[in-house]
């Protein structure tokens, strides 16, 4: 089974990052406005705020394709064995963001770049 390794990659490692890209948004935002420190809200805080909470939906949303993803990658993949295959959509299921990793790193970085497609003849070195 080939895949787009970076895809996977970036699926598997993009909702985390943007999400926490906002909240160093947020935080930024507030630091910068003082309301860490009990002080009035002005708009520079509210575009930070509106900021955060666009790219929470962002790395939600994202986060919702990758899991759909690496299941259909699951449910294809010959190289896991049937009774293990459950185990792997309850975890991207209940656990996303850490079964995402884990998967990239355990099955999608080990592929084989050179295996033949389903039902094509594997290329001798001859060929």
């Amino acid at each position: 089974m080939r895949t787009n390794k970076t895809l996977y990659g970036f699926m598997a490692f993009g909702p985390l990052g943007i999400i926490l890209a906002s909240f160093f948004l947020l935080f930024g935002a507030l630091a910068s406005t003082g309301m860490l420190n009990d002080g009035p809200m002005p708009e520079t805080a509210a575009v930070g705020m509106i900021g955060f909470f666009g790219l929470i939906m962002l790395g939600s949303i994202l986060s919702i394709v990758s899991m759909i993803m690496y299941i259909i990658h699951i449910s294809k993949n010959k190289a896991i064995p049937e009774d293990q295959r459950i185990f792997w959509i309850l975890g991207m299921v209940l656990a996303n963001g850490i079964t995402n990793i884990i998967y990239f790193f355990v099955y999608i970085t080990k592929e084989d770049p050179n295996a033949p497609l389903p039902g094509q003849q594997p290329k001798s070195e001859w060929d």
